[in-house]
């Protein structure tokens, strides 16, 4: 437990007339202004190891930068993260990462590492492969 790691980012809004916009627009046209906080969690504890602020219209996957991930960890990120690149380079040096992938992504099945869909239904795991880039 102490080794996975969940990476998320939250926007918080502030002088929209300062800080440029993030999101879509909104029916009004105006979008919010602020800054958005990425975290990094232990799954066990919910306090926060690393804190970073950037702006609110910052992408997700340029945070992947700022990390400096340890041997062994395993981090959990959501789609906004996805930066292959980083995840290649991640993997060379023993790390690893869990998202889903885009609907979009390219890639090939190697094996199936598990058969048992029973038990992977009920752990909420729906498919289990080992994959490389398409």
């Amino acid at each position: 437990m102490d080794q996975v790691k969940l990476v998320d980012s939250t926007t918080l809004s502030l002088f929209p007339d300062v800080f440029k916009g993030a999101g879509r627009n909104s029916i009004s046209g105006k979008k919010k202004g602020g800054l958005k906080a990425h975290a990094v969690l232990l799954l066990d504890n919910m306090v926060p190891e690393l804190a970073w602020p950037t702006a609110a219209s910052t992408n997700d996957k340029d945070f992947l930068g700022q990390l400096n991930p340890q041997k062994g960890s395993i981090y959990v990120f959501d789609k906004g993260y996805v930066n292959y690149k980083v995840y290649k380079k991640w993997t060379d040096q023993g790390l690893f990462s869990v998202t889903r992938l885009n609907e979009n992504a390219k890639y090939e099945v190697i094996s199936n590492l598990r058969q048992d869909a029973h038990s992977f239904l009920y752990a909420g795991t729906i498919l289990d492969q080992l994959v490389t880039n398409g």
